[in-house]
């Protein structure tokens, strides 16, 4: 399973050569380079080639018979127990890393897909995606070694990646003939090399396997050479570029290598730093893949213009947080002992447990004590960092309220916009509707001059319409400035030539005049003084003026029975006068807020009804 197949052949017998210490074979006994293999789940074998097509046939993980001949003549039958990958918990990360891959690529096609940078780098992650996904297959088929080889290109679309970002290098001919030659190379020494694979899946002999693996060690070197060739590209950029934000783009990408690539290698050769455990089957370096994980998101993060970075920061950080780490792990291994042993003589605890009741205690006395550490260090060596943080955080909430209030003031100009628009469509339809009553009463009134009453009702029935349209919010006259006392005298006049018997009086007096609709403000008056008529009674009506603060107010009071207790006057619809359509203080209300003033109901002085209209001047 781990770089298969473990065999070389040497002077004409099979021989067990693992690449690696970490094995499901060298786990079950066999020993490197003395152990000559003479069978595999019970068939014979005496080439590389069979030993392929003998493991092919092993279809479950039970245990594997392999029949060996040392070195000093014994036979030996061992069982060779395989791996199942779901039954460790680093598949999980090898998942995690999948994705992290896989997203990336098709995230980079679908959001950049124009650049020329983003489209390599994608496709250098789908083949790192395909590479391992199928290098446990990588001897059943050519298929499957076709598509390993694919992946294995992946670090000279790195290099393509690099001649593009953050700027392109050289002329585009330049850089279209290096891909082209680049990928001719490569497409002729795949074809060789899968030559020499399908005439060794043949059966033509191991020789072609040899000539197979030749070229794969010319691979790894091209490989290494690729990723050299590709940090040099990003450090000649690094270092040219005078653009501050393309430098940051180049450190987060370096930031990703730095949190992935060096705990593989360290978990990878920790089984024998720590001096090759028996029984160990797979390396620890799959674990890892949780940290090369960080590799295509921080990509993304950089491609994507993210300019908050510190190279210098990130790196201090970086060694500063594995320096501690190194110093719990020593107080852990320090303190291990002697604790186990104490809670081993005063309680009498069997080894297992008592090692585990100590483990516990000392991560969770450590654990306290590391974040106490960190929040001393990030004090002492990074003070403007966090000062420079808590600013970031204060003006990002600052903004984000100052968004919130910009949301509250787009949603009710939305609302606002949306009622203009259906009001335009109701001003449309009353006017229609005026239009085509007004005529006929027009004519009808004409026509019955003898009957004042009739006649009476018919006006009635035409003011109520030009009222509506009134509403609707369409004023013949544009905004003018005009004199209030005008307009009042002017409403008291008229008043008095309709209600025979009215009074009208006139107190105070507004030098300043007001920008309005004349007409609307002439209506509002009207109505109100209407009302005023209506409920005096033929008793005086006071239109009272006054001037104060950049503002012209007009109060009509008159001497009739006033409000009821609780009545909400400015609501449609509402009289408290049998046989009234309950539209006048609505109307006046509509029609002087559309000219920027307000009416209100004041309390009566001693009886009757006042009634406030502001304007600004």
């Amino acid at each position: 399973m781990v770089n298969f197949p473990e065999v070389v052949v040497r002077g004409g017998q099979l021989r067990f050569a693992p690449k690696t210490p970490f094995s499901p074979a060298v786990a079950a006994g066999l020993l490197p380079e003395r152990d000559r293999i003479l069978a595999v789940a019970g068939q014979p074998v005496r080439t590389i080639r069979e030993v392929v097509e003998a493991e092919a046939q092993v279809r479950d993980f039970r245990p594997v018979p392999v029949e060996v001949e040392r070195d000093d003549g014994r036979r030996l039958t061992l069982e060779i127990l395989p791996v199942l990958p779901l039954a460790r918990p680093d598949w999980a990360f090898a998942l995690l890393f999948c994705a992290a891959l896989g997203f990336m690529c098709f995230y980079l096609i679908l959001r950049l897909p124009e650049d020329p940078a983003s489209n390599l780098i994608a496709l250098a992650a789908l083949f790192y995606l395909v590479f391992t996904a199928v290098k446990p297959f990588y001897y059943e088929s050519l298929a499957s070694n076709l598509l390993v080889h694919l992946g294995k290109l992946t670090s000279w679309f790195m290099v393509f990646f690099a001649l593009y970002f953050p700027q392109a290098l050289g002329s585009r001919l330049m850089r279209r003939t290096l891909i082209s030659a680049v990928l001719l190379v490569c497409a002729g020494f795949i074809a060789v090399r899968l030559l020499y694979f399908w005439r060794w899946q043949q059966g033509l002999g191991d020789l072609w396997y040899l000539r197979y693996r030749e070229l794969g060690r010319w691979q790894n070197a091209a490989d290494g050479a690729a990723f050299l060739a590709y940090a040099g590209l990003l450090a000649a950029s690094y270092l040219r570029s005078p653009r501050p934000e393309e430098r940051r783009r180049i450190e987060w990408i370096l930031a990703g290598f730095l949190i992935g690539v060096p705990p593989y290698f360290f978990l990878d050769q920790l089984p024998l730093i720590l001096g090759e455990p028996p029984g160990l089957r797979i390396s620890l370096g799959g674990f890892a893949n949780f940290f090369l994980a960080f590799v295509p998101l921080l990509f993304l993060v950089g491609l994507l213009r993210h300019r908050m970075f510190n190279l210098r920061f990130f790196l201090l950080r970086y060694l500063l947080y594995f320096l501690l780490v190194l110093l719990i792990f020593a107080f852990f291994l320090l303190l291990y002992v002697p604790v186990e042993g104490f809670f081993r003589r005063a309680y009498g605890l069997p080894p297992r447990l008592s090692g585990f009741l100590v483990t516990a205690l000392l991560f969770l006395v450590l654990l306290p004590l590391r974040s106490l550490l960190c929040t001393v260090l990030e004090k002492l060596f990074f003070p403007g960092h966090y000062a420079g943080g808590a600013r970031y955080s204060a003006t990002l909430e600052t903004r984000n309220r100052e968004l919130r209030l910009l949301l509250d003031e787009l949603n009710r100009r939305q609302r606002r916009s949306f009622q203009m628009d259906k009001l335009a469509e109701m001003r449309q339809l009353l006017e229609g509707i005026a239009a085509r009553i007004g005529g006929p009463v027009e004519s009808a009134a004409a026509e019955l001059p003898g009957n004042p009453r009739a006649r009476s009702g018919l006006l009635e029935l035409r003011d109520f319409a030009r009222k509506l349209t009134s509403l609707a919010g369409r004023s013949r006259s544009g905004v003018q400035r005009v004199s209030v006392e005008a307009l009042c005298r002017a409403a008291g006049a008229e008043l008095c030539r309709r209600f025979p018997g009215a009074e009208v009086r006139l107190e105070g007096g507004a030098a300043e005049g007001v920008r309005c609709h004349p007409e609307e403000l002439a209506q509002v008056l009207r109505c109100l003084l209407d009302n005023a008529a209506e409920a005096g009674a033929g008793r005086p009506i006071l239109l009272r003026l006054q001037q104060d603060g950049g503002q012209v107010s007009v109060c009509v009071e008159d001497e009739g029975p006033g409000f009821p207790a609780g009545w909400r006057p400015f609501r449609p619809f509402r009289s408290t006068k049998p046989g009234h359509d309950g539209l006048g203080l609505y109307f006046c209300k509509t029609l002087v807020e559309r000219n920027g003033g307000s009416i209100r109901i004041l309390p009566p002085l001693d009886c009757g009804a006042r009634v406030q209209v502001t304007l600004r001047e």
